[in-house]
């Protein structure tokens, strides 16, 4: 018997219920990260119009938190992020690199 759920996939095995990630599953796609601020936020173009609140998370494919919304500037018709990294290690390694909004439903 399995069932799917959000973002995760349960399943009967051996030990039990199983829990395992879907990757990709119920992520929104924001946009590229640029680069990284003098002030150390990740700078992120948005490839829609229509940007999260401010105090959203922000996570990679593997479902890892990689920061949290504390800006939106930039034209209306193309808004930026800028966004807290979780990590001294996280914020060195995204440049370049897609970034996604978890949804909830």
């Amino acid at each position: 018997m399995c069932s799917t759920l959000r973002t995760v996939y349960v399943y009967i095995c051996d030990l039990g219920f199983c829990i395992q990630p879907v990757l990709g599953a119920g992520l929104r796609r924001l946009g590229k990260v640029l680069h990284l601020s003098k002030s150390g936020n990740l700078i992120v173009r948005l490839e829609t119009n229509n940007p999260p609140q401010v105090g959203t998370e922000v996570f990679d494919p593997k479902l890892e938190k990689i920061g949290t919304v504390n800006n939106v500037m930039g034209p209306v018709a193309a808004p930026y992020l800028s966004v807290t990294p979780a990590s001294q290690e996280t914020r060195d390694k995204l440049a370049g690199r897609i970034v996604y909004l978890l949804e909830k439903r």
